[in-house]
Formats: structure tokens, C-alpha cells, sequence
């Protein structure tokens, strides 16, 4: 019987190997593999009390207590051990799942992999101080040269350029040659104290400024006296719509404007009143927009998620300095070559080639994201977390798994229950301290015992 369950132990590890991941947790959880664990695990401690020559042999004592620990740790952390503590103990701890946190909100809230699934809420809150993500250095710069072909601009060939800082380069295929004046790896936009936007009007005849971004401004849209009309609500530096508890509330959050919006009422004729969300950038069939002043600089931060590259072109003696900027909302980083540098007379084929730089991203090291617990009220825990280090606290692990690829503005978190954890751990560790003492340090001691009592 023992020989068989080994077998079958084997075969399941193999086969566990080579499914996917969900479909081996579904089949190791079944009803059959639950008895099968049982009885494995009983019957190593039957071995136990049956066989006395286990008790006097540390190592082999030590194994089988590991292998019993290693299937209690297993069967703990399994969603049916984590149901029946939960009923034992009447709580409600969470398996797994994961957390999605705006810088500078707390949550709860623990989804699950299918859209709107909500597996549960913690009873504390995970606050996010900070997100910012470090790079390999420097950033790649690209000449990239297109080709006119029957009125059309076709991609052709892209050229890493082989850049230093101060070092000046020809461009290949060009008489222009370039120098990097200044790199800045990480940065971020500073924005004017009085940075604002403006509510604008699009119409066949343009764009018409309409209202200042500020609460209570209002106007009439059509002609003055007009009956139909717009009002500014509420105002957004940096708006998301966060969910919590159920709910789905417009939140502005701090830091740097990155999606500036405002939320306007438009009043109809006859007094009907709508209200809707007009974001900066904004590109529909809507005529209303909003226009947000830009950064003013980018200067050097340790967390920046800008990068900054200043360069100078220079052609026949004639400089022109510009910057290329890596930035997911405020940047421009790529700028066609050119126009700015000569002229259709001095340069026939102006108009069948075009040159593009383009600063590229550099390969990404390592995602960090800066957590406080807030438990009761009162911080209870502050850790800054990254792959591979997690943050510990209430029984759960929370480990950095994704992040806005967008705009950088929140961090995915994974979050996994500890249950069983510890008690794998032990197991493991009895393991390889029983495989240890029976196949090297006792063979060692009898090994030197002898040569005493020889030398004795």
C-alpha cells in the first residue's frame, strides 16, 4: 500500500509539471486528492508510532515529520483549509487576489482575476505613498528615415545612434551632425504655481476659448442671451474614478497634473440639464475640450519617470538646440529633422526624405512601490516593496505585480495569505536537516567514533 501512494505521488508530481497552473490547483484540490493527502499524511504518522526504529533515528524521524508538516503547511493553504479555518474560527481571511492603489489613496479592497470580481476586503488599509519605476541607463536614441513613395511616407530603416554626453556624432545618411548636451535619467514636470486650462468650443470655425478652469465659471454657448448655456462644476488637476466599498466616486488626486479635467453642467433649451466629465487632450465627437497649460521644466528627481535628453543639431556652421522628452503624458520624444535646418532650395529631395529622432525607453530594472498599513486609524507598517520583497503584515504577503503602464499613477499589488506558510517552511527545513543528518553527519560521527575507539 505504502509502495502505491509513493507511485501515485510521483505520478501526480510529474503531471502537475506539465498542466497549466489553475488546472493542476483544481486537480490537486479535488475531492480524491483531498482523501489521497489525508491518507498519506496518516499513514507517515502511523509509520511513526509503529516503527520504534524511527524514534531512535533522528534523521529518519526528522524526514517523516517533515513530510507531515510539508502536507499540513499545503492543505492550510489550499482554499478548502482556508474555508474550513475560516469556519473554525469564524473569520473571513482571504487566499489570494490582487489590490489596484492610486498614489496617495488607501484600500482594502482585494479583487479577483475576472473583471468586477471582488474576493473580499481587508481589515486594514494599504495606503500608496509613492510608485516609481527604475531603468537600465542610458536611453537609446533612434534616427529612423523615411521615404515618399506615391504621395505616402513609408518606414524604413532605424539606426541606433551610438551617443555620449558631449561627444559629437554624424547622423548617418545626413550633413547634420549631433551632440547630447545634457541626459537626465529620471525627471519630472514642474508645472507654474498658476498653472491652469480652458474650457474651449470646437466648431467648424475653430477653437473658441470659452471659460477659465476655475468652480462657478459660466457662459452662454451660442449667441449672447442664448438660452443654452455651460457651468463649471468642479475642477480635476489629476483626475481618476476610484472604487471603494461599492462605490464609484471622482477623485483629484496630489502630485502633478497629469490628467486635468473639468466637470461641467450644460443647460438645454426648455431647461433640461446635463452634466458631463470634458478631460484635457480630450479626442471625440464631443465640441467641448479642455486645454491644460504644460509643464514648464523637468527637473532631475531620484523617482522620476521622465526622461530628458537636450541636444544640438548642427548643419553648415548653423546650430539649433532642442530637447527630446520621454514623459507618458507631457512628453515629446520624437522630432522630425529638417525644415528647421535648411531649405527646399538648398535641398531637392527635402521633400522625398524625412528623418525622425526619436528617444527611446530604456529597458525597465525594477518597479518599487512605497506602502504604509493603516490599521484602526494609525499607521501600523511602512515598507517600500519590490519584486521578490514583500511586505508582511495581518497575515498576508503583499508583493509589487503590476503597475499603470500608462501614466505610472497606481501599483497592482498580489496579495497571498500566509496560512500554512510557516508550517511548509518547518517541514522543508526538517527535510533536508533529516537528509542531512542520515546521509552525512551521522555517517561522519560513526566514522570518527570508530577511528577513536581504533586509536584508543
Amino acid at each position: 500500500m505504502t509502495l502505491a501512494l509513493v507511485l501515485a505521488l510521483i505520478v501526480l508530481s510529474i503531471l502537475g509539471a506539465f498542466i497549466k497552473t489553475e488546472r493542476a490547483a483544481g486537480m490537486f484540490n479535488t475531492p480524491q486528492l483531498a482523501a489521497y493527502w489525508i491518507g498519506l499524511m496518516l499513514l507517515t504518522a502511523v509509520g511513526i508510532v509503529c516503527f520504534k526504529r524511527l524514534l531512535r533515528s533522528p534523521g529518519l524521524l526528522a524526514i517523516h515529520a517533515g513530510c507531515i508538516c510539508v502536507l499540513v503547511g499545503g492543505m492550510l493553504s489550499s482554499q478548502a483549509g482556508h474555508d474550513a479555518t475560516n469556519r473554525l474560527f469564524d473569520r473571513d481571511k482571504i487566499r489570494k487576489g490582487g489590490m489596484i492603489i492610486y498614489e496617495g489613496l488607501s484600500s482594502g479592497r482585494v479583487v479577483g482575476n475576472k473583471p468586477g470580481e471582488v474576493v473580499g476586503t481587508l481589515p486594514f488599509k494599504i495606503r500608496l505613498e509613492d510608485f516609481w519605476m527604475e531603468y537600465y541607463q542610458p536611453a537609446p536614441l533612434y534616427l529612423i528615415r523615411y521615404v515618399e513613395v506615391d504621395g505616402e511616407y513609408i518606414r524604413g530603416e532605424s539606426i541606433e545612434i551610438p551617443w555620449a554626453e558631449g561627444k559629437t556624432i554624424s547622423l548617418p545618411g545626413t550633413d547634420i551632425t549631433l551632440r547630447v548636451v545634457d541626459y537626465v535619467g529620471a525627471a519630472r514636470p514642474k508645472f507654474p504655481p498658476e498653472a491652469t486650462g480652458m474650457l474651449v468650443y470646437r466648431s467648424g470655425q475653430g477653437v473658441r476659448p470659452l471659460l477659465p478652469g476655475r468652480v462657478g465659471e459660466q457662459t452662454d454657448l451660442g449667441e449672447p442671451g442664448s438660452s443654452m448655456s455651460v457651468r463649471i462644476v468642479a475642477v480635476y488637476r489629476n483626475h481618476i474614478v476610484n472604487e471603494e466599498d461599492g462605490r464609484r466616486r471622482h477623485v483629484d488626486l496630489p502630485g502633478v497634473p497629469d490628467n486635468p479635467a473639468v466637470e461641467v453642467e450644460v443647460r438645454m433649451p426648455g431647461g433640461f440639464a446635463k452634466r458631463m466629465l470634458v478631460m484635457a487632450n480630450q479626442h471625440g465627437d464631443s465640441p467641448l475640450g479642455y486645454v491644460f497649460d504644460p509643464p514648464s521644466d523637468f527637473p532631475a528627481h531620484d523617482r522620476g519617470r521622465a526622461r530628458v535628453m537636450s541636444i544640438e543639431l548642427t548643419r553648415q556652421g548653423e546650430p539649433l538646440q532642442m530637447s527630446l522628452v520621454d514623459d507618458p503624458i507631457w512628453g515629446r520624444r520624437r522630432v522630425t529633422i529638417g525644415p528647421w535646418l535648411w531649405t527646399p532650395e538648398d535641398h531637392p529631395d527635402l521633400g522625398k526624405v524625412a528623418h525622425e529622432l526619436v528617444l527611446g525607453a530604456p529597458m525597465v530594472r525594477d518597479y518599487k512601490s512605497e506602502l504604509t498599513v493603516v490599521d484602526k486609524g494609525r499607521k501600523a507598517d511602512h515598507k517600500t516593496i519590490e519584486v521578490n520583497d514583500p511586505l508582511h503584515y495581518g497575515g498576508y504577503h503583499f508583493y509589487q505585480n503590476s503597475w499603470d503602464q500608462q501614466r505610472e499613477k497606481y501599483t497592482v499589488l498580489g496579495v497571498h495569505s500566509d496560512s500554512g506558510l510557516t508550517t511548509t517552511y518547518v517541514g522543508f527545513s526538517l527535510l533536508c536537516g533529516g537528509t542531512f543528518w542520515l546521509f552525512w553527519l551521522q555517517p561522519g560521527l560513526a566514522l570518527l567514533l570508530k577511528r577513536s575507539r581504533a586509536d584508543g
